[in-house]
């Protein structure tokens, strides 16, 4: 991901996403799509209000197929296993949803989740 631009939302990225309300895209590559996002109180966040986070979710028009989502969920997976100072944690994950997705903590100061969350 290097030379990763922080892009505004375009017309075909959702606005929200679960509990979380998505305010730039971090990254696009062939499975996926990463936002920046902030815990949004108004939608029940609670205590994840104001918490900025990474959110990959699949790239996919229409339904998700039932490869992609195995696909997903076993990097949702593996994801969870990873305890390292240098890799940002999986936050939650829904790989079932409509539109399968994980959140990632997001470090101000390094952007870690932005090249991890791949």
């Amino acid at each position: 991901m290097a030379g990763a631009r922080v892009q505004a939302l375009s017309g075909d990225d959702p606005t929200v996403l679960g509990r979380y309300r998505l305010i730039r895209r971090l990254a696009s590559g062939g499975m996926g799509r990463i936002y920046l996002a902030v815990g949004d109180a108004r939608g029940g966040g609670g205590q994840d209000a104001g918490e900025l986070v990474a959110v990959k979710t699949l790239l996919a028009e229409g339904e998700v197929s039932e490869v992609d989502r195995r696909r997903f969920a076993r990097e949702v997976s593996l994801a969870q296993r990873v305890d390292s100072a240098y890799t940002a944690r999986v936050r939650d994950a829904d790989p079932d949803a409509e539109r399968p997705a994980q959140r990632r903590r997001w470090s101000r100061s390094t952007g870690k989740a932005s090249s991890t969350a791949t």
